[in-house]
């Protein structure tokens, strides 16, 4: 499980922001905090990071993709020509980015922590404790790899030699060590290739879809009664044919693109070719017969949950020990669907479970502590000198546990908002005060079906932010 991550001059994130999954002491779903009582810690499931647009939340989120990447795939790192750190700062541009993440595996507290520019790796880390005292498994400066007393019986000074020059390559000793299988060091190694898993809008979905999918995403709302698979003869894009040339025999993914629709790719056994078919969704027609729709032509909504349904699949299962970072949960998405979703997976959550879900948004409506502890919800927003900056919405001290927080960030007091919106909210005391339009009809604004007054001034009370649309 992710305890916190560490994050420094990295692309828009200039001044060093930590983030954690570390509860505090407030008591509101204390039912769904993990508690470790060895190490005095308390885990949450669940954080939520909102603000605007441009605010800096997707590069908190590719940071965890860079840290998955230069472990499990470190040959795709350093293809770009781009400093990863803060560019608006001529002093930071070139400077090092540093990079930590601490994590709770089989009842040890790991601590990894990685320093690098453009060119090359500087210094590399890995510590844990399983007691009191730390120790430390090894670390790196440069190209020299100093291991730790646990590990000296594994990694020999000819292992180090070997390996050498493929830290010259900039690959981290964390990978190295992680496919060499060294037994200290796979907890961490195993965490970033299997547990850790990153869902962007821009990913191709890569899912098992389960037999219970169909009915949940008619109960959703989709209007899919059913997934029915057709044959498939077109020549498969390269990055797809890519992801499923290694696919070993007795397999089946599920790959979304936005090009082609869903596609089902599986192999029988390791003489056979891959065999692609094409899933398509079952709609029913007015006279109660099937209706095959491409997934090209399903709404972006249906898409999404068709994207995030195998995530919460996962989440929702008792056993899973993974960590769900996602990009724009809500998008496409209405308030009350992914307020469902968030529900869902809470209410499988307990002091047992080893499972978390990180996401970001701009729906405000979801700051609800009906849904979310207090310590569970983050901001992000930028500085005047264009950096990111992360805080917890606990670092407000008159927010009492009644107060309504959803109120509070609107009126700009926790910060987060587009600058517009904040800029108003600074100078207008009744900025959330409900607005009675006087010429608008209710035959405009159909929120029921008010027959005998479709005609009359509407007296429904309508929020408008913006006072003066």
């Amino acid at each position: 499980m992710l305890i916190a991550i560490s994050i420094k001059n990295w692309k828009s994130f200039k001044n060093q922001v930590s983030f954690t999954m570390e509860a505090g002491r407030e008591k509101n779903h204390s039912e769904t905090v993990v508690k470790l009582k060895k190490f005095r810690l308390n885990l949450l499931p669940i954080a939520a990071i909102f603000g605007p647009n441009a605010s800096g939340k997707s590069n908190f989120v590719k940071a965890f993709s860079f840290l998955q990447n230069l472990i499990v795939d470190p040959n795709r790192v350093f293809l770009s020509t781009e400093p990863f750190g803060f560019r608006l700062d001529p002093e930071t541009k070139n400077q090092p980015t540093e990079l930590g993440v601490d994590l709770w595996l089989n009842d040890s507290v790991y601590s990894y922590s990685l320093v690098l520019n453009k060119q090359k790796i500087l210094n590399e880390r890995l510590s844990f404790k399983n007691t009191s005292s730390e120790k430390i498994l090894f670390q790196r400066e440069g190209a020299e790899l100093t291991p730790g007393k646990l590990l000296k019986k594994e990694v020999s000074t000819d292992s180090i030699k070997f390996i050498t020059p493929f830290l010259q390559k900039n690959y981290t000793a964390l990978s190295l060590l992680g496919e060499a299988k060294i037994k200290k060091i796979l907890p961490v190694y195993n965490w970033f290739r299997d547990s850790l898993r990153i869902i962007t809008p821009d990913s191709i979905s890569i899912t098992k879809f389960e037999k219970n999918a169909e009915d949940d995403l008619s109960d959703l709302g989709t209007g899919i009664c059913s997934i029915k698979a057709t044959p498939f003869s077109e020549e498969l894009p390269e990055d797809i044919r890519r992801l499923s040339s290694d696919l070993p025999s007795g397999s089946v993914l599920n790959v979304r693109d936005p090009r082609l629709g869903a596609l089902r790719i599986s192999r029988e056994d390791e003489n056979r070719g891959i065999k692609v078919e094409k899933l398509m969704a079952v709609h029913k027609n007015t006279q109660g017969d099937e209706e095959l729709f491409s997934f090209t032509d399903e709404s972006d909504g249906s898409l999404r949950l068709f994207d995030l349904k195998p995530a919460f699949d996962k989440l929702n299962s008792a056993n899973e020990t993974l960590t769900y970072v996602i990009d724009e949960l809500d998008r496409s998405l209405h308030t009350k669907l992914t307020s469902h979703l968030i529900a869902r997976y809470t209410e499988e959550c307990n002091e047992d479970s080893r499972k978390q879900l990180i996401f970001t948004t701009h729906d405000v409506q979801l700051i609800d502590q009906g849904l979310f502890r207090r310590d569970e919800l983050w901001i992000c927003e930028r500085a005047e000198d264009g950096s990111s900056e992360l805080y917890a919405i606990t670092d407000f001290k008159d927010l009492r546990v009644d107060k309504d927080i959803q109120k509070s960030y609107l009126q700009g007091i926790m910060g987060g908002l587009p600058r517009l919106l904040a800029s108003r909210a600074e100078h207008n005391e009744n900025f959330l005060e409900p607005v009675f339009p006087k010429t608008i009809s209710c035959s405009l604004i159909s929120f029921t079906n008010l027959r005998e007054v479709e005609q009359t001034p509407c007296q429904t009370p309508i929020k408008f932010f913006l006072s003066e649309l």
